[in-house]
């Protein structure tokens, strides 16, 4: 089980060690504001040219997050980051 912190950084770290030059950001709504409720942050994966490939939530709660967020959360980035991004 992970935290928000160590997912956040998980993600981060196989984002810079992909093939691809992707970037993990906030997902910031059009008039630049961040978006997501105050309890959890919208990040998401951006290719070199800027555009948004995949998002997901993450819960900004002390503690483990839950087994099936941290599994629903490694699916949406697996088309681009690989099977077992999480993991490595």
């Amino acid at each position: 089980m992970k935290t928000a912190t160590e997912v956040e950084r998980c993600l981060r770290s196989a984002a810079r060690r992909a093939e691809a030059p992707y970037v993990v950001d906030e997902v910031s709504g059009q008039n630049g504001r961040r978006r997501g409720k105050g309890s959890h942050k919208m990040v998401g994966l951006y290719d070199e040219e800027g555009e948004l490939l995949a998002w997901t939530t993450i819960p900004q709660h002390p503690g483990d997050l839950a087994p099936r967020v941290t599994r629903e959360i490694e699916a949406t980035f697996e088309p681009y980051l690989g099977k077992g991004w999480m993991d490595k």
